[in-house]
């Protein structure tokens, strides 16, 4: 598969889906009612943790703001595992797992309202600052000759140009798709979306999610994706990439992507990362439904896909390169509990409430 020039820029792709990234701003997530209440109610039952180290060696931390089974997420959460597991790297990672718009409320504050995208890492002291978009941040946590370098010298323009052409032939056209099944318009696999779509998540965030998935927030991302005017082509590029992909790993070998002097690069985890949920590796099983849950529609490209040489490949990637744990076979949730009981402000009302009634009881007596 030959990398396109205009990969990323427009050009040859301009009729596949492109989201809508006007961001989010901190005066949006004020002001529109919606998400003002869920704003709320968010920051009253959720809370935002860290893990502690996984060791002594590792020193430095990275907060990882995600929505959970995004394809583009999968692929920042590779890198960073990759780079939590090297013992020469002091980087650890606690993961804010949110539903789609909901990452807003976390990474519009911290990227300082620069950004309302996820993926979004908020990079250690003492340069702490924000970063987002799946290719700058892989690039940015995975370019270490010391530790993790998925970009070779000699090659990296190259895996850069596919991995570029792959976030737009392959990643959104695969999240387009996606959407096309579960936001169709019979509605009818509303409620496998909501669940599908918050796998993870706290569960104040799973409980609003659903409550305004039909009060205009599913329409809202069909509009923003642009899904229904790109549904059919972008299924049919999902099919034509992975026949790409079969031939390129053909010519070089079977192996890897770039060739096995190379070996495992960025080209070769953002298409195993982008294509997860399609082919649903057994070691992505926290992201996935179970099959019975799944439209089988869905069900049927995937196992059409797995056929290939390439859905092949991706399924060997999973299992060979992925960091999983040892224990479940599945990929190591590096999370903590978001969920929040609001005791302070529950007491604070009850106070409140017993001073109002024991108001009233006073002025009956006297009475």
């Amino acid at each position: 598969m030959k990398a396109s020039s205009n990969a990323g820029s427009g050009g040859s792709n301009s009729g596949l889906p492109r989201m809508d990234l006007r961001p989010m701003t901190a005066k949006t997530l004020r002001t529109v009612t919606p998400l003002r209440v869920a704003g709320v109610l968010l920051d009253l039952f959720s809370r935002v943790g860290q893990r502690s180290p996984p060791n002594q060696s590792k020193t430095e931390h990275i907060r990882f703001i995600s929505i959970a089974v995004s394809n583009y997420n999968e692929k920042v959460r590779w890198g960073l595992d990759l780079l939590e597991n090297h013992p020469k790297s002091p980087v650890y990672y606690t993961e804010d797992m949110h539903p789609p718009a909901f990452a807003a409320f976390h990474s519009v504050p911290a990227s300082k309202d620069q950004s309302s995208q996820a993926p979004m890492v908020v990079l250690p002291l003492p340069k702490e600052r924000a970063v987002w978009g799946s290719d700058t941040i892989l690039r940015e946590i995975c370019s270490d000759p010391e530790t993790v370098n998925l970009y070779p010298a000699a090659i990296k323009a190259k895996v850069q140009a596919l991995e570029d052409e792959l976030g737009t032939r392959l990643g959104a056209t695969a999240r387009c798709w996606g959407y096309s099944i579960l936001f169709d318009k019979s509605k009818k696999h509303y409620a496998t979306a909501s669940k599908f779509l918050t796998l993870q998540c706290p569960r104040i965030e799973q409980l609003v999610f659903d409550r305004m998935m039909d009060r205009g927030l599913a329409k809202g991302m069909v509009r923003a994706m642009k899904v229904t005017e790109f549904a059919d082509a972008s299924e049919h590029e999902i099919r034509k990439v992975f026949d790409e992909m079969s031939q390129a790993l053909e010519a070089a070998g079977g192996d890897y992507l770039m060739g096995s002097e190379y070996g495992f690069t960025a080209a070769d985890l953002t298409l195993g990362a982008l294509s997860y949920f399609i082919i649903r590796p057994p070691e992505m099983t926290p992201f996935l439904l179970p099959e019975s849950e799944t439209p089988p529609v869905m069900l049927r490209l995937g196992e059409e896909l797995r056929e290939t040489l390439a859905g092949k490949y991706v399924l060997k990637m999973y299992q060979q390169n992925r960091p999983i744990d040892s224990q479940t076979g599945v990929i190591d949730l590096k999370k903590v509990d978001q969920n929040r009981v609001p005791w302070k402000e529950a007491v604070g009302a009850v106070t409140i409430l017993g001073s109002i009634v024991y108001g009233i009881i006073l002025s009956a007596t006297k009475a």
